[in-house]
């Protein structure tokens, strides 16, 4: 039969430490190796702990009490506290006895020793046993009770909560003469008080504060609390030269981190601790090519949002504003001027190494068609200042002020002359001057989307469509995918289909020589076409987009997609990703035949999505063999693209082709050597520099 024994003992309990140690007024910072406060060394009957300087009087905990007017901790003995034994029975195992509350007549020494009544049953009293106070961090069941250290995990920030059920002191010994023994408790736990400044150590952020994260590496404690005045309160587990991550939010818009190296921190200690955090962010930067005008750019090339600028991600620092888009190429100009009025050249210096950087880009100076861009693109004037000058403040930069910048645009003729941009009031102005001259400058640089490289030295953009002309203008088709068909998408009025001498002239034909001036003078003289060296470059040591059967995607130059019957052939650019295929096509394709994607019907829409994916569409117009007449080969059907030299073939001069077309089920763009009498399209091109 069990036999229960109900044991009385009088148990002299120190915490930890005799001595009264005062509080330095110093705010130790975390960057520096700090020391604790106070100690408490285990010794019998009572325990002092200093605390860091107070603002009120009025703190008080049940059983940690602050002596703001000494600046002294006090661990007491309150009423309604109790204390678990852990102890092994004779079933074999670990079970616990919670104690009787403390009355006021249990408690004496100034609340530094009190007597608990404990009832045990069954006891194996040639084995240690073990206190543990207070009696709410013992948990388990039976047989295999134990210290519950989960208790430490989710706090609330406060001394009260940690002096009534965190605040661990134990003692492991053996049984005397048959009863509990007398003993001194052992703090287990280390307590810190922290206060949260912003990186600089500028703001206060405690008051705001409504959770914290201590991650040691080993154990996460986890405070979530109402956003009040500091400190926050927070026992944990010793540690030992740990790498120890802190995370605090306000739990609306900011979250802040700290991650300390070497960081130890001892049972008994209590630590005040002055965190200088650096804001941390949910929020996404995106590509500048998605980008709007007055986002702000990060040293990480991406824009955000301007309500996040004090809140971008770890290591990004707001480095421009994005100032002018077209489409999804821009310009971004930096938040602040270079440091000094200086010559062109020293201005041209100053503006290449201006920080911080922006990966990916270079800075440089504006030209004054870029000035007048970002000026126009903040209130459609590029006479005005004011909406360039605004956004600049928004995006939190210093404002262009009302005096002279640099352009990088040379007066025509006059090279040793540049041009400035004159700011006064909201009134924008450009002269030109002597580069000697002192002037402002303010660093830019622009982003282009839908480069493409023809070859290892050569980036190109293309034309925004295929080239056409009505009889009397020269231009472009504004959609990549138009062809001139009534019923396909987009109506191209005129014709699309050139003798090969009339775009790539040859300047011994005085009538060849016009034509190419006609459109030179009309889109100007950068338009060129690609060789075929060029076009192999870009396409020919590629392949195409392929799904294979365990779905794995591979994304490559080019791709064919089949609309009606017709094969279109489409070019991604350089920075084109897997996530950009399914932004413009909503999904990704599955199956293929011989000529291109079949399972999805693509419209106008589709299309104009891969177009600001920035994807070059070749549509399959089809040619024509003799004049320029309604007999047109292989109309919506493939394709063939002029290439800008002239090949022999077969002992004659002819012109080479591409032809956007599968040969073999290999998804090749082919070679043809045409007549220059033949009647082709053409996609025109201009060098980046």
């Amino acid at each position: 039969m069990k036999k229960m024994m109900t044991l009385l003992s009088m148990i002299a309990l120190a915490i930890v430490g005799t001595t009264m140690i005062g509080c330095s007024n110093k705010e130790y910072d975390i960057e520096k190796p700090e020391q604790p406060v106070g100690s408490r060394n285990a010794i019998t009957l009572t325990t002092t702990i200093s605390l860091p300087d107070a603002e009120t009087d009025t703190d008080e905990t049940k059983a940690l009490d602050i002596d703001y007017g000494n600046k002294k901790l006090s661990k007491t003995f309150a009423e309604d506290e109790r204390m678990a034994v852990l102890y092994r029975s004779q079933a074999g195992g670990i079970t616990m006895g919670i104690s009787d509350t403390l009355r006021t007549e249990d408690i004496t020494n100034g609340g530094k020793t009190a007597t608990f009544t404990i009832t045990v049953y069954d006891p194996v009293k040639t084995e240690d046993l073990t206190y543990v106070y207070p009696a709410a961090m013992a948990g388990g069941s039976y047989p295999s009770y134990h210290i519950d250290y989960s208790r430490l995990n989710t706090q609330d920030g406060t001394l009260e909560s940690i002096s009534s059920g965190l605040d661990l002191s134990t003692f492991t010994g053996s049984w005397v003469g048959g009863n509990l023994p007398s003993a001194n408790l052992t703090n287990e736990l280390a307590i810190i008080a922290f206060t949260l400044k912003n990186a600089d150590g500028s703001v206060d952020l405690t008051s705001t504060i409504t959770g914290m994260t201590i991650n040691d590496g080993t154990y996460n404690y986890t405070v979530n609390r109402y956003a009040a005045a500091g400190p926050i309160y927070v026992a944990i587990r010793p540690t030992n030269n740990a790498t120890i991550n802190y995370t605090a939010t306000d739990g609306i818009t900011n979250t802040y981190t700290k991650t300390v190296s070497d960081k130890t921190y001892d049972a008994g200690s209590f630590y005040q601790l002055g965190l200088r955090m650096t804001p941390s962010s949910s929020a996404t930067g995106h590509r500048l090519r998605n980008s709007i005008v007055g986002e702000i750019v990060g040293t990480d090339g991406l824009a955000y949002a301007v309500e996040d600028k004090n809140n971008l991600p770890i290591g990004v620092t707001a480095a421009g504003m994005v100032a002018y888009k077209s489409g999804p190429s821009g310009l971004v100009i930096a938040l602040s001027d270079e440091s000094d009025i200086m010559r062109w050249s020293e201005a041209e210096s100053a503006v290449a190494a201006h920080t911080p950087a922006v990966t990916g880009h270079a800075w440089r100076m504006p030209s004054l068609s870029e000035w007048k861009q970002m000026f126009a693109a903040f209130g459609g004037i590029e006479t005005s200042s004011t909406g360039l000058k605004t956004a600049i403040t928004n995006a939190g930069g210093n404002t262009l002020d009302d005096k002279n910048y640099w352009t990088s645009t040379d007066k025509e003729g006059y090279p040793a002359n540049a041009y400035y941009i004159g700011l006064s009031d909201s009134n924008v102005t450009s002269y030109t001057m002597g580069k000697t001259y002192y002037s402002y400058t303010r660093a830019c640089f622009a982003f282009d989307f839908g480069l493409f490289s023809v070859s290892s030295t050569t980036k190109v953009k293309f034309a925004p469509g295929n080239l056409t002309y009505t009889g009397s203008t020269w231009e472009f088709l504004s959609h990549s995918w138009e062809y001139n068909y009534n019923g396909n998408y987009g109506v191209a009025e005129g014709s699309q289909y050139f003798h090969w001498t009339d775009v790539f002239n040859n300047r011994n034909n005085v009538g060849e020589s016009a034509v190419k001036d006609a459109i030179t003078s009309a889109l100007g003289a950068s338009w060129r076409g690609l060789s075929k060296d060029e076009w192999s470059y870009l396409l020919g040591d590629l392949l195409f987009y392929h799904a294979t059967d365990s779905r794995t995607v591979a994304w490559h130059k080019y791709a064919y997609i089949k609309k009606g019957g017709g094969c279109y052939l489409l070019i991604f650019p350089d920075d084109f990703v897997g996530a950009d295929w399914t932004a413009a096509m909503g999904t990704i394709p599955t199956s293929f035949d011989n000529r291109g994607e079949q399972s999805i019907s693509y419209t106008e829409e589709n299309f104009s999505a891969m177009q600001s994916a920035g994807i070059v569409i070749l549509p399959p117009t089809g040619r024509v063999y003799s004049g320029l007449s309604t007999d047109i080969k292989f109309y919506g059907e493939r394709a063939f693209y002029w290439t800008k030299e002239l090949d022999m073939h077969n002992g004659k001069l002819q012109a080479a082709s591409l032809s956007s077309w599968n040969v073999s089920l290999s998804y090749q763009v082919k070679e043809h050597q045409d007549g220059k009498s033949y009647y082709n399209p053409v996609r025109l091109v201009k060098n980046v520099e």
